[in-house]
């Protein structure tokens, strides 16, 4: 399948002298009292996506219902800067800011699905809930002592996970649950992306909580369903352990699946198909490969 990379859209971050951002009115002032213009440009998503036939503007729609851009003190880690646009704003994809002479990291953050992520305030960052959402980051270091001018290319900072379930779904199957944990350490994987360090930084407050996919009854006395969902995962590499439970309609266990150390990367799909509804054939077991798709490589996983 031919790929192309995504061109995008234009989040021109260009600051007038003596202007405060209007989300923040009172920053913290680093160096001195002059301010000087900063001009940020994200010039792209690091995304591979196929038959690229779209305008730059509708592929920022396409890819991101919430921009946020925050700017932090380097020295003091505190913010001093941040603002947010979502798509029905008529600048969206352009911020305007000023800072004063200092050190800072600034992070400009992409949600595609507001419903399934959201921004939060201690650690300040985004965290995702339900399905999750794909989510894209960049982070720059800016030492500003005269006016600054640059492109920055967003990458996806999310791991999509595909389940797809083999056999007949039972006349009773009304739901599958899907929560991701690690056995060996059930709160150390982490819903949250940090905005000042770029990670998915451990906190107890941002655990994932099992997924709840509601079965349709056009599905139901059917074969095969496929659910998808995303994880946090800026770091390129980590391993989770899955947990699938199906129920009937008064919450009654009815069948499910366990599935261990199964390995995810940073802009790539993980697939996982097995049997749930039916018995799994004799021979069958558990295999791991890799295959060409969303992002540079599928990972495959037959439980």
């Amino acid at each position: 399948m031919k790929k192309h990379y995504l061109p995008l859209l234009a989040v021109l971050l260009a600051v007038f002298a003596c202007q405060k951002p209007a989300s923040d009115p009172s920053p913290a002032k680093p160096g001195s009292s002059e301010k000087f213009a900063v001009n940020f440009k994200v010039s792209g998503f690091s995304q591979v996506i196929a038959g690229n036939a779209r305008s730059a503007d509708t592929s920022v729609l396409q890819n991101a219902q919430k921009l946020i851009y925050v700017a932090f003190d380097a020295n003091t880690d505190q913010m001093v800067s941040q603002q947010i646009k979502i798509a029905s704003d008529s600048t969206f994809g352009e911020f305007r800011d000023s800072l004063p002479t200092g050190r800072y990291v600034v992070t400009v953050t992409a949600i595609k699905d507001t419903t399934c992520a959201a921004p939060v305030t201690d650690p300040l960052g985004v965290t995702i809930f339900k399905q999750g959402a794909d989510i894209f980051y960049k982070r720059a270091i800016v030492s500003l002592t005269s006016s600054v001018d640059q492109n920055m290319a967003l990458d996806r900072v999310v791991s999509k996970m595909v389940y797809q379930f083999k056999g007949r779904i039972p006349f009773n199957a009304k739901k599958v649950s899907i929560r991701p944990y690690l056995a060996e350490a059930p709160s150390t994987l982490s819903s949250l992306l940090d905005f000042y360090t770029g990670t998915n930084k451990r906190n107890q407050h941002y655990n994932y909580y099992a997924y709840e996919y509601p079965i349709p009854d056009s599905l139901i006395g059917k074969e095969g369903l496929t659910i998808s969902t995303y994880m946090i995962n800026p770091a390129g590499t980590m391993s989770a352990d899955f947990s699938v439970h199906i129920s009937d309609a008064t919450n009654k266990y009815i069948g499910g699946a366990d599935i261990y150390k199964v390995l995810l990367k940073t802009n790539q799909t993980t697939l996982l198909t097995g049997y749930l509804f039916d018995s799994i054939p004799a021979g069958g077991g558990v295999q791991v490969k890799v295959n060409p798709n969303w992002g540079r490589d599928t990972i495959k996983v037959e439980f």
